[in-house]
């Protein structure tokens, strides 16, 4: 009873604290911690409870990565120890670890009790011992009920209310109609988050986990805080606003919407097909097989009054872009116009105060206050090579010149382009091999071997996963690397990514519980069907017990037990079972 008033007292205390966004300027820490007791095997409109929750968690560590460091713990304990024993984090609380925690969901599966209580008490012993000064959370999802501790002992609500002393908020979903309202209630306003989440469905559990993970992040505050796209509360038109619309002005790109909340941004994908009417005239047509294109327009010539001309290919001078992309944050890169009209326009997006300062600020190419050197802004864009087309992009501390290769040959320019041969340009060499590096050649094979102008005879990249030799022609030699096939009994120190010691002899054996490290995963990556999980690379169905006939495999029944009769405490079975064979023992003495 005084344990009880224990926690009534507490759960009173806390119940009227609403749940409140973490100060941004760091990310948090948060740990999922996720039930896969039997009662997980339940169907939902056709599909697992525990495929539900896989593709959920899934779905926001994925969509929140960067402005959450996720961690993973599975109860009962994962790989299975026995069917009441506490979890344990399986995946450690990191940035980027959405692939860490989808590879591990592959290869898990329900099967055990409810030990909801001792592994909230693993949680928090896990997160005081990373604790760095971030904010910590915790996010439990479960089906059921407690099913492993009476209340007597340890509770929901006992073991978050620890967890709010050391600092921790824990977060509740209630998964399906075999949940306890009122202890999961009990167990969020002793964690300091209010009331818990209830959801039913697919829709309804990702809804919740993403309206918990903007809470516990800085979206919506009105700042570009680290890991966020954009903000929610940033007005629109202002930079850092989340975009509404995604409408870039121009015909030829289709415009989409990627990502949600916080990590909304625009894609613009280039339109490539022709199609008359749709006011675009795309690289490579022409006038005569779409009417978007003018007269002239796609005969490969730039034309007078073109800009360009889409009859040549996008990557040679004078083709039309379907890609603006500079390299710089601080510009947003369009295509300007549309057919032979297009051209690239860089706007900047980022402040300009930096500029000038006489220092290379971050999204600057060059600092105008720079004289000289390293950091200077360009004045002219002359390489002194005869074959590239030199331009400057941009202008003030966004300046940099970009060099375009010429491939058409022309006549008395002075360059030689790849393809192109005496015959059809005067700046061609009449023969390759003459023992002189002429125009357009990069060496030549008639000089000897270590003389300036000789040409390679070997291309080793000091890659052993990779064959190398010469391609190219005699005086245009180039560098050619593929890749090594993997050899199950030959060792030539290359191990192929994602291979296993099964594949290649000289990669890593692959991992299974009891070898953890210096292994490689074969299950990273695999996806399975509902009733299946990832064992050494392949699906194979969740095991069965060979007694009962049902999945879980062996080790005790993966019911969920009533609120009104508390679970036996763990060893308790066997006490028994040895006081029965020892009375057993004394009667036959007599």
């Amino acid at each position: 009873m005084r344990a009880a008033a224990i926690v009534a007292t507490l759960l009173a205390s806390l119940a009227a604290r609403p749940a409140a966004a973490q100060p941004c300027g760091q990310v948090p820490d948060t740990l999922i911690v996720l039930d896969r007791s039997g009662s997980m095997k339940e169907l939902v409109a056709g599909q697992t409870k525990w495929t539900i929750a896989v593709n959920a968690v899934n779905s926001v560590v994925s969509t929140f990565s960067g402005q959450l460091n996720f961690g993973l713990m599975l109860f009962s304990r994962w790989p299975h120890v026995s069917n009441c024993s506490s979890g344990k984090v399986n995946v450690n609380v990191a940035a980027s670890t959405t692939s860490a925690i989808a590879s591990l969901l592959s290869t898990a599966y329900p099967e055990g009790d409810t030990p909801i209580a001792l592994s909230l008490d693993e949680a928090r012993s896990y997160l005081q011992g990373i604790k760095t000064g971030k904010p910590q959370y915790v996010i439990l999802v479960t089906d059921g009920m407690e099913t492993c501790q009476p209340a007597s002992v340890n509770s929901p609500p006992t073991a978050a209310g620890k967890l709010l002393g050391n600092g921790v908020k824990t977060y509740v979903v209630g998964f399906g109609g075999g949940v306890d309202p009122a202890s999961l209630n009990a167990t969020a306003a002793a964690g300091g988050t209010g009331s818990y989440y209830q959801a039913d469905n697919l829709s309804q559990l990702n809804s919740a986990l993403k309206k918990i993970a903007a809470v516990i992040s800085c979206c919506g505050d009105g700042k570009l805080d680290a890991g966020e796209a954009c903000d929610t509360a940033i007005p629109a038109g202002a930079a850092g606003a989340c975009p509404t619309a995604c409408n870039d002005g121009n015909a030829c790109t289709q415009d989409l919407q990627v990502g949600l909340g916080c990590n909304a941004s625009c894609s613009y994908v280039a339109v490539t097909t022709p199609q008359s009417g749709d006011g675009c005239c795309p690289p490579g047509a022409s006038s005569a097989t779409d009417s978007d294109c003018p007269a002239g327009c796609g005969n490969g010539v730039v034309d007078p009054g073109e800009k360009c001309d889409t009859g040549i290919p996008p990557s040679q001078s004078g083709g039309c872009p379907i890609s603006c992309d500079d390299g710089n944050p601080c510009t947003q890169d369009s295509v300007s116009g549309t057919g032979c009209d297009a051209s690239c326009s860089h706007a900047n997006v980022c402040p300009a105060a930096a500029c000038g300062n006489g220092k290379l600020d971050p999204g600057e190419w060059c600092d105008t206050a720079i004289a000289a050197g390293a950091g200077a802004c360009p004045k002219s864009c002359d390489d002194g090579k005869a074959c590239t087309q030199d331009v400057m992009m941009g202008s003030g501390c966004l300046a940099k010149c970009t060099s375009l290769p010429i491939t058409s040959p022309k006549i008395s320019d002075g360059c030689c382009p790849p393809g192109a041969s005496g015959a059809t340009d005067n700046d061609c060499p009449s023969s390759c091999g003459n023992g002189v590096v002429d125009a357009g050649e990069d060496c030549d094979p008639g000089i000897a071997a270590g003389a300036p102008g000789a040409c390679k005879k070997e291309c080793g990249d000091g890659n052993p996963c990779t064959v190398d030799f010469v391609g190219g022609s005699a005086c245009n030699p180039k560098c050619e690397h593929a890749p090594v096939s993997p050899n199950p009994s030959k060792k030539d120190s290359c191990c192929p990514a994602g291979m296993t010691s099964t594949q290649d002899a000289d990669c890593k054996p692959p991992c299974d519980p009891d070898k953890p490290g210096t292994c490689t995963d074969p299950c990273e990556g695999v996806q399975c069907q509902d009733g299946e999980y990832c064992e050494a690379g392949k699906c194979v169905p969740w095991p069965v017990d060979p007694g009962t006939g049902a999945e879980g495999g062996p080790g005790g029944c993966d019911c969920r037990l009533p609120s009104s009769a508390p679970a036996l405490p763990p060893g308790a079975i066997l006490l028994g079972l040895a006081l029965l064979g020892l009375l057993g023992a004394r009667r036959r003495r007599r």
